[in-house]
């Protein structure tokens, strides 16, 4: 029950909302919900994905990106047969490419959209004037979180001198440069010692293990991933 009401606040109005972003002035119902507010602002993301170099504001972010190493896209729409491993993202499949239905209309100019997402984008790059993401190095200001990530990945990051030579992509060590080369060639040099499914990341394996093996048995029995010659 005290679950239930911390999250009903969430919904209520702003007067209950007492704790208010000094940068945009969005109203949160927790200190932690601004906390976590904050790093869209500030770029911050303490959370390291456990398989792969990227890094995340929310650990409930993190959670969702690693199913990602599963391998498994059990959703599969019915129109075209594209399979997803989220629900959200099979919903959204459908509204982008087989509805024609726009229901969100910009008040300000009457455009109408599909998601409620691309007319909030819509809003702050057409009609607004409040730059809220603020670049932290130099006084640089932006409209939209993605235009100040893309300006510090261009500009001021030199801290990931290793770079991806098909799409540019920066990285910080030479490692995860080669693993990251593994999804343009293809390349999946680890493998199941049970199916014989091959991976691209020894993390993945391990993930894609728990198919096999019940949690209990392979935190007491661990088996390591093959590498392919």
């Amino acid at each position: 029950m005290e679950f239930l009401k911390k999250h009903m606040r969430k919904h209520e109005s702003g007067k209950d909302k007492p704790f208010i972003c000094n940068m945009c002035g969005r109203r949160c119902a927790f200190a932690t919900s601004l906390e976590e507010h904050m790093r869209s602002h500030t770029g911050e993301r303490p959370y390291p994905c456990r398989f792969c170099d990227k890094a995340f504001a929310q650990s409930s972010t993190r959670y969702t990106h690693e199913k990602v190493h599963f391998d498994l896209a059990p959703h599969v729409c019915s129109q075209c047969g594209v399979s997803f491993k989220w629900a959200g993202l099979l919903r959204r499949h459908i509204i982008l490419k087989h509805t024609d239905q726009r229901p969100f209309t910009c008040s300000e100019c009457g455009k109408p959209f599909k998601l409620p997402a691309m007319l909030r984008i819509h809003v702050r790059q057409v009609h607004s004037d409040e730059y809220a993401y603020l670049c932290p190095d130099c006084p640089a200001q932006f409209k939209l979180q993605s235009g100040l990530k893309k300006h510090q990945r261009t500009v001021h990051d030199r801290s990931k001198p290793h770079q991806c030579s098909v799409c540019d992509r920066l990285f910080s060590q030479a490692a995860n440069l080669r693993t990251h080369m593994r999804t343009h060639t293809g390349e999946r040099p680890f493998q199941c010692p049970v199916c014989g499914r091959t991976f691209s990341h020894s993390g993945t394996v391990k993930s894609h293990m728990r198919c096999h093996i019940d949690k209990s048995l392979l935190s007491s029995s661990p088996v390591s991933a093959v590498v392919v010659e």
